[in-house]
């Protein structure tokens, strides 16, 4: 009988070890993927704030079965709000794509929980996690819980149902009051309308607020677009977060 090729299963490596020294901040985008063919270039010519961003040598992967292209726009906005905010500081942004829009009745709670524990088994530095529901998943929060203990920093957008988060929660930025959860504030400082907010409450979750209001950033071919959501903010967040990275 004819031999049977054998499957080589991938070694997981910290994507930091392909990188050169010194190693930069490895920040995992669970999201909708991204557009790794436009260059952009004609736009970040003439759109100085724009920022292509950069990627991991290693690392990517796709959880929906659809290709690591980004067929819905959110993944490469993210990602590109990430890069405006964290400018030139050393970093590297590893795609680990949870939802594609040409399979919407898709188990997204089960490609989430890979995309975490491939997050974890990465050895990132940060998870970004610009999305979520109001459906909490027991898989869900314990890798999140994971992935804090293991020092791993964990920030979530706080949703956009206009919900106070402490009578209707959202996950997975309620599966730990350790994620950072991540409100939407317009440019003068004020809740937009859509965000999901917290009461004043002396046992009220403590949240984040950061300015994710008619935010321009990339999209597919080549393109840019507009976007309002706590995924803009969490996406600020987490490039600041980056910008201000001390001891690696």
């Amino acid at each position: 009988p004819e031999a049977m090729e054998e499957v080589q299963e991938e070694v997981v490596r910290n994507p930091a070890d392909f990188e050169p020294s010194p190693k930069p901040v490895i920040v995992a985008v669970i999201d909708t993927g991204f557009d790794f063919e436009s260059d952009w270039s004609s736009i970040l010519k003439y759109n100085k704030n724009l920022r292509k961003p950069r990627l991991c040598k290693y690392g990517h992967k796709d959880f929906t079965g659809y290709g690591l292209r980004d067929n819905h726009n959110h993944g490469t906005h993210v990602a590109s709000t990430i890069a405006q905010e964290a400018l030139d500081s050393n970093y590297c942004l590893v795609i680990l794509k949870f939802y594609d829009p040409k399979n919407p009745k898709a188990d997204h709670l089960t490609a989430t929980a890979k995309a975490i524990q491939r997050a974890i088994d990465l050895k990132v530095n940060i998870i970004n996690y610009s999305g979520g529901g109001e459906e909490k998943s027991e898989r869900e929060c314990f890798l999140i819980k994971k992935a804090l203990d293991l020092g791993i920093t964990v920030i979530a957008a706080a949703g956009n149902e206009h919900h106070d988060i402490n009578t209707t929660p959202y996950f997975p930025a309620m599966c730990d009051t350790r994620v950072k959860a991540v409100a939407n504030i317009d440019r003068g400082g004020f809740l937009v309308s859509s965000s999901n907010y917290t009461n004043s409450g002396a046992n009220a979750r403590f949240l984040y607020y950061e300015m994710g209001y008619n935010v321009i950033s990339l999209f597919p071919d080549n393109k840019i677009g507009f976007m309002t959501c706590t995924s803009q903010s969490t996406a600020v967040f987490t490039g600041k977060t980056i910008k201000n990275w001390k001891n690696h």
